[in-house]
């Protein structure tokens, strides 16, 4: 799937309309991305090559036509292959209106009253990324992409109306499927709420089915519905994306930084951070 634009003139632009709301595309051909977060919202769509990506706990495989969206402040990271071409739409929340300034995540935007969408019904919620099956939105970004280049008469205005045009886009991707899953949510977010609470102790899929009174094969039946991981490859990325944060944020040990995030074992922590981040801890501290 390729799009008919000048990539060069995407890089870096950032465009401030006369209200001060900023929105943009930044193309990005770096194969590593290591664990950070923005002050704005991301949409992230593979044009070109595969990308591992790390987000909501969750490490999910990408290829060309498959995109993520993530919140303000939420952290995530990728490694891709050597001919990834990610196209990025970034905006505030300012940009649909000033009095959302303060609103960082999709779903308060939807419940807004510019959509006034109920926010359990929006899938982006809980999945950490989606395919676009027929191309529409990768056509919807392009409008946007032309518009800024172009800068006809009434710009502004237009670009203004298309990312209103996309929220709701975003909000109706697999809300068939969504609403079919939408009795297991309040479950899922239990889960996943404990485990965020829970993630440095000695948790197990047995002690959380005991603590919630399901069985341990409902649970893990929802983990790969959900989330398309098993119990244990979620809390090992959970682990794993908060020790990231402790090594970027610290100066802890490694050993230190280990033990605070869960793993009782230093050596199998550094054998299973070189296998997801192809890096030592260390080697992550200096990059970030």
């Amino acid at each position: 799937m390729q799009m008919g634009h000048d990539y060069p003139r995407l890089r870096h632009n950032w465009r401030y309309d006369r209200e001060n709301r900023r929105y943009g595309f930044l193309l990005c051909e770096n194969p590593i991305s290591l664990l950070h977060r923005h002050g704005h919202f991301e949409l992230g769509y593979v044009v070109r090559g595969e990308m591992q990506h790390d987000f909501l706990g969750v490490r999910s495989h990408l290829k060309p036509g498959d995109f993520y969206f993530v919140d303000i402040g939420v952290s995530h990271s990728y490694q891709a292959t050597p001919d990834i071409l990610l196209l990025n739409f970034m905006f505030y929340p300012e940009t649909i209106d000033p009095a959302y300034k303060q609103l960082r995540s999709l779903s308060k935007i939807a419940n807004s009253p510019t959509f006034r969408f109920s926010a359990e019904k929006i899938p982006l919620l809980a999945r950490p990324s989606f395919h676009d099956e027929d191309g529409r939105l990768l056509s919807h970004l392009e409008q946007i992409q032309d518009e800024i280049q172009e800068k006809r008469p009434g710009h502004h205005q237009m670009i203004h109306t298309l990312i209103l045009q996309l929220i709701i886009l975003l909000m109706r991707l697999d809300n068939a499927q969504f609403r079919e899953d939408l009795q297991e949510q309040p479950i899922m977010q239990k889960i996943l709420a404990l485990l965020g609470a829970q993630y440095a102790g000695n948790i197990t899929l047995a002690g959380i089915s005991r603590q919630l009174g399901y069985s341990p094969a409902y649970i893990s039946r929802l983990f790969k519905k959900n989330l398309d991981v098993s119990f244990t490859e979620y809390l090992q990325r959970l682990r794993l994306s908060k020790s990231c944060q402790l090594l970027i944020s610290t100066n802890l040990p490694v050993e230190q930084v280990a033990l605070a995030v869960g793993y009782q074992n230093v050596s199998f922590y550094h054998r299973l951070f070189q296998r997801y981040y192809a890096l030592t801890p260390l080697q992550y501290r200096k990059k970030g």
